[in-house]
């Protein structure tokens, strides 16, 4: 008889935070934290969970548009919210049937 026994070790998550006994063929192991490592712009961090390789870019840089989704705005800081244009709302309530009469804005519409 041939026995297989499964060898494990201690083994890093892929973001590095936590470390757990695994089979040794387990190379892809994740921990569910965020992974936390600051991103490009030097200013926010990843929200991602544990994940290998790159980041990716800050989600707030490159082309952003105004709440109401009118005006856009493409080398606006990532450490800057984006301002409301002033232009009339004009998103669907809830009811479907209206739109939003309001100017640009953050947050729900009241019907």
């Amino acid at each position: 008889h041939v026995y297989h026994v499964k060898k494990t070790s201690i083994r890093p998550c892929q973001c590095g935070k936590t470390k757990a006994v695994r089979n040794c063929n387990e190379l892809n192991f994740q921990c569910d934290q965020p992974c936390n490592q600051l991103l490009n712009c030097q200013i926010h961090h990843c929200k991602r969970i544990c994940h290998k390789g790159e980041c990716g870019s800050c989600p707030r840089q490159g082309l952003r548009t105004c709440p109401c989704g009118k005006t856009k705005y493409e080398n606006l800081p990532c450490s800057e919210d984006v301002p409301t244009c002033g232009d009339t709302c004009d998103r669907k309530l809830d009811c479907g049937l209206h739109r939003c009469l309001h100017r640009c804005h953050t947050g729900d519409c009241e019907s």
